[in-house]
């Protein structure tokens, strides 16, 4: 089909990414405007230089980059890897760092300069015919702009690029080769005859047209001259001719409005309304995704997809991760497949406040620090009696933000904010482990591993206690959401603690929730008096389980099943919860889960 309204040259792909170099703001780029320019196949090196320009991408992701500064990116580009891409910064650099006054006609060579010199549009790909009409009509625009010499005068490079902005947003029109299906405008169909017609959108609101006079005409004038849009009698006329015209311009028309717009019902137009209305209209079954227009245009081969693509030997020896390839698989099959069989990862973007992960990076730190150094309740409460709690508390505090100091750059002010912020949600939390009966951290962060059925798995214990009269106690700090009765469910979605339990079994697991909405204790408890919070039986009305043993062989059988199904090779994109699972997944235009629920709702409707 050919739809004959141009869009303007500035929405082009090529044209908006030239516009996008020339109005970059002086300095610091934003990081988004960046990774377009790094990953454009339009700029010289764009193919070519493709893996080390990733790498960088990843450094200053990893690095939480919210805005480039040119002046000081060529120390992060490997320059052997990337020799194009350093040209194309330190050009790029001098043309936006330009701060004089100059002509249009001289800002026009300018670009046109640049532009050439980082081989913007046809980068490292040969002549490519095609765009040859979109540089003539760049260059049309250049010329315009030069034009202005004698209007506007001499203009900074924002204003003179604000300017070619505006010239760009002419027309485009793309050669393109006949096409049987036409979308054309009812002034553009003057003339012109078809096979077949469809007239849309005559209904009352539009055919005919509402009067729009101009207002820079005096409106006897448009009156008196029947000018277009001036009077409703000259639309209801110009309406009545376009449809004495369409009634000719072919032996098969259909004339169609809409039932609904928004919350309104749609009325005839009366201009067809004593026309034959067809009640008996056959459903149209096809669809407007291309998808499914091939799916009813042919007789497809069926093609199963496979559900297993069971690992082998040296994959499973490369295999690495700690729970989250069980959490990974229990979510959806088909995530655990691309995280950590095919190393797929989620392209972060820098926040300008400093993330989640990183304030629970630092509390997971400073309590870590804290035990580390106090070890026992009776040191903790000498401590709190003697005053001292606060200060001790602020020393470990201290050196975990010193930590994540890079993150806390020319923010000194923010960073001691943060630091009494997670003072007092520490000494808050602190109260728990003061209520509780006695205890004895016996280790924090300490690493241990686990091969189960082949698979090697890497933990790291937040926190193990030991009570007074033996138990052991698993703890994990959580400064975002967590839920025990993911513990019980049929997937084992939050199978962290229930592994952990398998390297030494606990009496108790529990996370330390240390929030500002909540610090306490939540979880499962063999007895009552271990940590008074923590749920001792409601477990057995949601697994079926009757005691704490059968508890742990519950625990046991879903955490072996998980790890035998991705050994196994199921990768069936399969979400446990669509909503929840795939919000913050980040690889739905991997498993296309969107598309497959747009033929699963037809399906179902068809059904």
């Amino acid at each position: 089909f050919n739809i004959s309204k141009p869009p303007p040259l500035r929405n082009e792909p090529v044209a908006h990414l030239g516009l996008l170099i020339l109005s970059a703001p002086n300095g610091a780029i934003p990081f988004k405007t960046f990774y377009t320019i790094l990953t454009s196949t339009f700029l010289t090196g764009g193919k070519s230089e493709i893996a080390g320009r990733m790498k960088l991408d990843k450094n200053l992701r990893r690095n939480k980059t919210v805005k480039v500064f040119l002046n000081q990116i060529h120390a992060s580009i490997d320059m052997e890897k990337t020799p194009r891409l350093a040209s194309i910064m330190q050009k790029w650099n001098e043309f936006i760092s330009a701060n004089d006054l100059a002509l249009p006609s001289a800002w026009a060579k300018r670009i046109s300069t640049l532009l050439k010199l980082i081989r913007w549009p046809f980068g490292d790909n040969e002549i490519n015919g095609a765009l040859f009409p979109l540089v003539d009509k760049w260059n049309e625009c250049l010329d315009a702009l030069a034009s202005l010499d004698q209007i506007s005068g001499e203009m900074n490079r924002l204003q003179a690029v604000n300017a070619l902005d505006k010239i760009a947003e002419t027309p485009f029109s793309k050669k393109s080769p006949e096409e049987p299906i036409q979308v054309v405008g009812l002034l553009e169909s003057s003339g012109l005859e078809f096979d077949r017609l469809w007239v849309m959108g005559c209904h009352l609101d539009n055919l005919p047209a509402k009067p729009s006079p101009n207002p820079f005409i005096p409106m006897e004038l448009q009156k008196a001259h029947a000018l277009p849009h001036s009077t409703a009698d000259r639309e209801l006329k110009y309406s009545e001719q376009i449809m004495a015209r369409l009634m000719t311009a072919s032996p098969e028309i259909i004339f169609s409005y809409p039932a609904w717009e928004g919350d309104s019902e749609m009325t005839i137009s009366p201009l067809i309304a004593g026309f034959d209305n067809n009640e008996e209209a056959p459903r149209i079954e096809t669809s407007h995704a291309p998808a499914l227009q091939i799916a009813n245009a042919f007789n497809l081969e069926i093609w199963e997809d496979p559900t297993k693509l069971p690992i082998t030997e040296v994959e499973l020896a490369g295999v690495k991760g700690g729970q989250s390839i069980l959490a990974d698989m229990a979510k959806c099959p088909f995530r655990a497949f691309a995280v950590h069989r095919l190393h797929t990862q989620k392209l972060e973007e820098a926040e300008i406040d400093i993330d989640a992960a990183i304030r629970g990076n630092i509390v997971h730190a400073a309590i870590e620090f804290f035990w580390g150094d106090v070890k026992t309740q009776a040191t903790l409460i000498q401590l709190l009696e003697a005053d001292e709690l606060p200060d001790r508390v602020r020393k470990h505090v201290s050196k975990a933000m010193h930590k994540e100091r890079n993150n806390f750059l020319r923010q000194p002010r923010f960073a001691e904010l943060e630091t009494e912020r997670i003072v007092n949600l520490i000494l808050q939390w602190l109260e728990n482990d003061i209520d509780r009966p006695p205890f004895t951290v016996m280790d924090t962060e300490a690493i241990h591993r686990l091969n189960i059925a082949g698979l090697n798995f890497s933990l790291r214990v937040d926190r193990i206690d030991k009570t007074s009269s033996g138990e052991i106690i698993i703890i994990d700090y959580k400064t975002g959401l967590a839920n025990k009765n993911e513990w019980y469910e049929e997937r084992l979605t939050q199978p962290q603690l229930p592994l952990y339990n398998l390297i030494s079994p606990a009496s108790a697991i529990a996370f330390a929730l240390i929030n500002k909405n909540k610090c306490k204790f939540d979880g499962v408890a063999e007895k009552h008096n271990i940590i008074h919070t923590l749920d001792t039986d409601k477990y057995k009305d949601k697994t079926d389980c009757a005691d704490w043993q059968e508890l742990m062989v519950f625990w046991k059988e879903k955490i072996h099943g998980l790890t035998n199904d991705f050994i196994a090779g199921h990768v069936t994109t399969d979400p446990v919860d669509i909503k929840s699972t795939c919000k913050y997944c980040g690889l739905q235009s991997l498993c296309r889960i969107g598309e497959q629920g747009a033929i699963q709702g037809r399906e179902e409707a068809d059904a």
